[in-house]
């Protein structure tokens, strides 16, 4: 077992490592906590990182991710945590990695691998992960969320680019990173287009019946574009009718 350093922890000695203890039901986004953890760990100390269910049975020391027992008895309720509260905290000889449901203990480990390791993700297909012949730490007690609850860029190519997003700590519409908070009620939970904020294509037929002055006048005619009525129309409305105005506002505060 490594040696426990005065007020911190020793995760690698040189020749051993610390398990990995976690709770007996694990959402999808901490199992891919655990995931990115030990695999990160592993590459960093060139040794695998054993797993262990939390039981009666435990170690002296070891790395207790997610809302585990341990945690809460050195007084972390992580159920009152919020949805992307994060904490990392050592204790009694451990190390707790843990965070609120459902990206806070996602959130926990890429905090824990950048600040407290030195793992970098620089783009989406350069990374910096730092080798170490032995990992001891200090005194850890760090706890934090996002500032801010919509965190999102419209488009990041390829897997590589969606990993690199939630490494960032930006949203995921994947339920494996915590799933995606939505802005609106649009499809995808994006506002895009005009078309797109006020209806459905049968909602905006029946507007162009009701309200032709609405639309745009081309060639002399008011034209709706049926075919591509709910998202990228090639032709758009007419901003300049006051009308249209005071509807789309409305329309814009009630998917708000």
């Amino acid at each position: 077992m490594p040696l426990l350093l005065s007020g911190g922890i020793t995760l690698f000695d040189g020749e051993t490592v610390l398990p990995v203890v976690v709770p007996a039901d694990m959402s999808l986004a901490q199992k891919t906590a655990l995931k990115e953890l030990t695999g990160y760990l592993s590459r960093i100390c060139e040794k695998p990182f054993s797993l262990i269910e939390e039981s009666d049975d435990l170690p002296v020391s070891a790395i207790y991710l997610g809302a585990t027992s341990f945690a809460l008895r050195q007084g972390f309720v992580l159920a009152e945590f919020a949805d992307e509260e994060w904490m990392i905290k050592t204790a009694d000889g451990n190390l707790i990695v843990a965070g609120g449901e459902p990206r806070g203990t996602l959130y926990a480990v890429y905090h824990f691998l950048e600040e407290v390791l030195g793992v970098r993700w620089l783009t989406p297909y350069v990374e910096h992960v730092p080798e170490s012949g032995k990992l001891e730490l200090g005194d850890l007690d760090m706890r934090g969320k996002p500032r801010m609850r919509y965190r999102d860029i419209y488009l990041v190519p390829g897997e590589a680019g969606h990993v690199f997003r939630v490494r960032n700590r930006l949203n995921s519409e994947s339920a494996h990173y915590g799933g995606r908070l939505l802005f609106s009620r649009f499809k995808g939970g994006t506002g895009h287009t005009l078309y797109a904020a006020l209806g459905d294509a049968d909602y905006m037929r029946k507007l162009y019946q009701e309200h032709p002055e609405y639309f745009p006048l081309i060639d002399g005619e008011r034209k709706f574009d049926s075919a591509r009525a709910n998202g990228a129309a090639q032709s758009q409305l007419c901003l300049t009718h006051p009308g249209l105005r005071k509807l789309w506002v409305e329309a814009m505060r009630r998917h708000i």
